[in-house]
């Protein structure tokens, strides 16, 4: 089976993948920016900036996301995307998982 970046739909920058990864550790927590702001030490402004790719990730920065939601920065440095294919490497007891849609059936989240 191929990839996303295989047939070219993902092709994002390292930055880019940090955000996206970073809004859906995010979303799956059900958290605010404002929240993210207080984790990472910087105003609400900087987050929405960081998290629309305006602004560059420091690596300190990942490294407090990853500490936080505790998944390997790999993750974050590799985006959401790697966890959604068979390359993706398996997430430590207590992590959370992406299931990939895989056929015709309707997603169910």
């Amino acid at each position: 089976m191929l990839t996303l970046n295989q047939v070219g739909i993902i092709k994002q920058t390292v930055d880019e993948r940090i955000s996206a990864a970073t809004r859906a550790l995010v979303a799956l927590h059900g958290m605010r920016n404002a929240d993210l702001a207080d984790v990472l030490g910087i105003g609400q402004n900087s987050v929405f900036m960081k998290l629309r790719g305006d602004s560059p990730w420091k690596a300190a920065e990942v490294a407090l996301v990853a500490e936080y939601f505790g998944v390997p920065i790999s993750i974050i440095f590799d985006g959401m995307a790697a966890v959604n294919n068979e390359e993706a490497p398996a997430l430590p007891s207590g992590g959370f998982r992406v299931v990939r849609h895989q056929g015709l059936e309707p997603r169910t989240h």
